[in-house]
């Protein structure tokens, strides 16, 4: 009983990374070419958890607004 709750204690402690959302750059694996589309975005399940959550989803926005600005300075300098 003791060591089921220092299990779950321990496992509320630790941090873990889950996708959320995931961009990939597209390859046509035959040519080595880049299809039309560059990049593709997967949703994970995670996911519907933020788009439902209005105070969530602004926070996922709002960090997705500061990566892609991250990304627009450094491919200016």
């Amino acid at each position: 009983m003791f060591q089921d709750l220092f299990e779950n204690i321990r496992d509320l402690n630790e941090m873990k990374d889950e996708p959320i959302i995931t961009i990939s750059k597209v390859i046509d694996d035959d040519t080595g070419i880049w299809s039309d589309d560059e990049f593709e975005f997967s949703k994970h399940p995670l996911y519907d958890e933020y788009k439902n959550d209005k105070e969530a989803g602004k926070r996922l926005a709002d960090d997705l607004r500061k990566v892609a600005d991250m990304i627009e300075r450094e491919s200016n300098e």
